[in-house]
């Protein structure tokens, strides 16, 4: 019994032992994850406010969603889906300008809008660009009781067929049900959006 006593003691102790060393490592590492995820997290609001600071255009978007009553977020959001901020850009089917707005499309906006001297190759004009795309986004909103999913289907796919899926039950037009959307690219779309979005809103909030 006596030497049974003797040769548990130590055993128990080496397991205390080890448990604490555990315990301890577990600390150690816990802090050190917390300390890396904090200046990630410092690092990427940091880079995210220049870039955002440094986008440009910037003021002349905050001007035009201010005339048309848009949410500058979006509007950031749909511009860096669709360009990168980029005014010569031009897509595959003839999208121009930094709101990738088709010719036909900006024909009628001018149209709409009053706008006598347009022409296709003033797509590339910033300004006029900005000025037609917010106009536009504006009139979506109207269109589909500001109902973001809907109206960035539209802005993609054009407001008929919105207006088709929904009527038809395809699409319940809400953000829950996007994979009902049957156009792959402009389901792609709205989920690309809206997730830029919701990023622009979590990192506008850090920095205030």
């Amino acid at each position: 019994m006596g030497h049974a006593k003797k040769g548990t003691q130590p055993a128990s102790g080496k397991r205390v032992g080890r448990t604490s060393r555990l315990v301890s490592w577990c600390r150690v590492m816990t802090g050190l994850a917390a300390c890396i995820l904090a200046f990630l997290f410092a690092a990427n609001v940091s880079s995210l406010s220049q870039y955002v600071y440094s986008w440009p255009y910037r003021e002349a978007v905050y001007r035009q969603c201010e005339v048309n009553h848009l949410d500058a977020e979006l509007v950031f959001s749909v511009i860096y889906s669709e360009s990168r901020f980029r005014a010569d850009a031009e897509s595959a089917a003839g999208a121009r300008g930094l709101m990738q707005i088709m010719p036909e499309t900006g024909a009628w906006i001018a149209d709409h809008m009053g706008i006598e001297d347009y022409h296709a190759e003033r797509l590339f004009e910033p300004e006029l660009n900005l000025a037609m795309g917010t106009w536009y986004m504006s009139w979506l909103e109207q269109q589909f009781d500001r109902e973001p999913a809907q109206v960035l289907a539209a802005y993609n796919a054009g407001p008929g067929n919105v207006k088709k899926w929904i009527d038809a039950d395809i699409w319940d037009g809400s953000q829950q049900k996007l994979e009902d959307i049957p156009f792959y690219e402009t389901r792609n779309y709205v989920q690309r959006v809206l997730r830029q979005y919701t990023n622009h809103q979590k990192y506008a909030a850090a920095l205030l």
